[in-house]
């Protein structure tokens, strides 16, 4: 057997033994796993992914696992000199924008699908439920991730970004996905980034009450936002039937209330571990990118209009999400300022390239929309340079 199957079999036989309440011996054992590379690390990860979006109760418990591994495994050499090193932090974030990448735009039976299910309409019913979702549990990961601090907000306000910020209208599938991780995360979304976040629910929660009117959506989809209106406005609180993964002590104190099928519960709250560890953890800086160099990347291209070379340049800086949504930042409120010119062509040209998202742009220029009185008193132009950005979108 090759290195990568034994990996392969250890891992997903200690997985298959996964609960709540074994979380954390199964989890040592998982550390105590030897690592001999990058690769190796990311051959894990992407195994626990996988069995949080096939198995979306255990979604909190995989999320949870991962914050306990990342205390334990080691970080790796980047593959060149100046490369960054390998973490399991950085790992993860790569796993889960490959996984959002892979997102369909909508849940319509591919021509290999029809072959293999020829005849058989309830079998491809029942890919086409399965793939839908994989892709919603993927979004209760993302949100789960993100409570846990291993994803930030600006990550999770671009992928809504891109799921229904769009010049076109969104896919149902699309408006679905976009439903389940604002539940996921509002009521912590709300409360952070100094009011930012509220700002960016408020954002979120006025495109919902925008897409519910038009005529391209189905009456489920239509209730499912009226929902998710309804919840943010009665502060996160609502009646579920409990089916995520339970404790041996929850079930038998369920069996002794049967009567009591559903609770009321504020959804979105980040998990008292994570709290606690808050509390003592002192605050660390903040990490700061090199913006001078994120500056001069845009300046270039505006010096000699090479394309090729503004891909070079910025694929050099090897920024990770969250950094790629600090340097959009920057440059949309620079163009804003009048230090830089041709932001719109630039942020284009970068997003062709899988570079930065569509959703970082939108979110740098909702956070520039922001202080837009202010910046047009000393930039006139201001409001023209921004417009010119979001219509490049």
């Amino acid at each position: 057997k090759t290195r990568d199957e034994q990996l392969e079999r250890q891992v997903r036989s200690l997985l298959n033994k996964i609960a709540p309440e074994n979380l954390s011996t199964i989890a040592q054992k998982m550390g105590d796993i030897e690592l001999a590379s990058a690769g190796e690390m990311q051959h894990v990860i992407r195994i626990i992914f996988g069995k949080a979006l096939d198995e979306p109760h255990y979604c909190q418990t995989y999320a949870d696992m991962i914050v306990i591994l990342q205390q334990r495994y080691p970080q790796f050499p980047g593959e060149t000199e100046d490369a960054k090193p390998e973490t399991l932090l950085r790992i993860v974030l790569n796993t889960a924008q490959d996984e959002y990448e892979q997102l369909p735009k909508s849940i319509v039976p591919t021509v290999e699908q029809v072959a293999k299910f020829a005849g058989d309409s309830q079998g491809l019913n029942q890919e086409m439920g399965r793939q839908k979702k994989r892709l919603l549990a993927n979004m209760l990961f993302i949100g789960n991730l993100y409570l846990r601090q291993i994803l930030a907000s600006s990550i999770v306000a671009a992928v809504v970004g891109e799921l229904v910020f769009k010049p076109q209208e969104p896919e149902e599938l699309h408006v679905d996905c976009a439903v389940e991780l604002i539940r996921s995360i509002g009521h912590t979304l709300e409360q952070e980034d100094k009011g930012r976040g509220r700002t960016l629910v408020g954002h979120f929660v006025a495109r919902l009450k925008e897409l519910r009117s038009r005529e391209l959506y189905s009456t489920r989809c239509k209730v499912m936002m009226q929902d998710m209106i309804e919840l943010q406005g009665n502060s996160w609180r609502m009646k579920v039937k409990r089916e995520m993964a339970r404790t041996l002590r929850e079930v038998a104190a369920a069996a002794r209330r049967p009567e009591v099928e559903f609770e009321t519960v504020t959804v979105g709250v980040r998990p008292k571990l994570v709290v606690a560890r808050q509390a003592t953890t002192p605050k660390a800086a903040n990490k700061a990118i090199d913006l001078g160099k994120v500056r001069r990347c845009a300046q270039y291209y505006a010096d000699d209009g090479d394309a090729d070379a503004l891909v070079s340049d910025w694929r050099a800086l090897a920024l990770s999400t969250g950094e790629a949504q600090q340097a959009c930042d920057e440059l949309v409120d620079q163009a804003c300022r009048g230090a830089l010119t041709l932001v719109a062509d630039v942020l284009c040209i970068l997003n062709s390239e899988s570079m930065v998202s569509r959703g970082n742009i939108t979110v740098a220029c909702d956070k520039a929309r922001e202080n837009l009185d202010d910046l047009s008193e000393d930039f006139p132009r201001a409001p023209e340079v921004l417009e010119d950005i979001e219509l490049s979108l």
